[in-house]
């Protein structure tokens, strides 16, 4: 970790953009609309593709291929069992979803799973289970803030 680390994954980045037909990762990346989504996420890790890139894995794969979804409005685009790319685990996700009921598991591809069941029985919808893992990270990175924000306003 630290900055040699990062200092290789831009490396990694660039080396890998150089060698789309385009050189535009982003133009390279709407092949979700192929439903290439698997093909994408894995071969952006460098421990699942011989050409991905360093300090890339399973959280930053889905973290960059959900907010490119999301940026672009692509969700519709998204087939139910490709939803399993677009789900980021860390900490706060699996802090949120335990709370909420939600199995606790070691399995990361099985959380992925239940969390897009549990949102798909709502709306039916993969907006839904990228809305929940943008807002269950964002209510676990800022838990303090906001309990501080509420107890300021009593």
């Amino acid at each position: 970790m630290g900055r040699g680390r990062d200092i290789d994954m831009i490396f990694d980045t660039l080396e890998f953009i150089s060698r789309l037909p385009d050189k535009n990762i982003a133009k390279y990346s709407v092949m979700i609309k192929n439903y290439k989504l698997g093909q994408l996420w894995y071969g952006l890790q460098k421990s699942k593709s011989k050409g991905g890139i360093r300090s890339v894995g399973k959280k930053i794969a889905s973290l960059y291929l959900r907010d490119l979804v999301t940026i672009l409005g692509l969700e519709r685009e998204v087939s139910y069992d490709h939803q399993v790319f677009l789900q980021p685990i860390d900490t706060w996700v699996r802090r949120i979803t335990s709370k909420i009921g939600i199995e606790e598991t070691k399995n990361e591809m099985k959380l992925r799973r239940m969390i897009i069941e549990r949102c798909w029985r709502v709306s039916q919808s993969a907006i839904t289970a990228i809305r929940f893992n943008e807002g269950a990270w964002y209510i676990g990175s800022h838990s303090l803030e906001i309990l501080l924000g509420m107890l300021m306003k009593h």
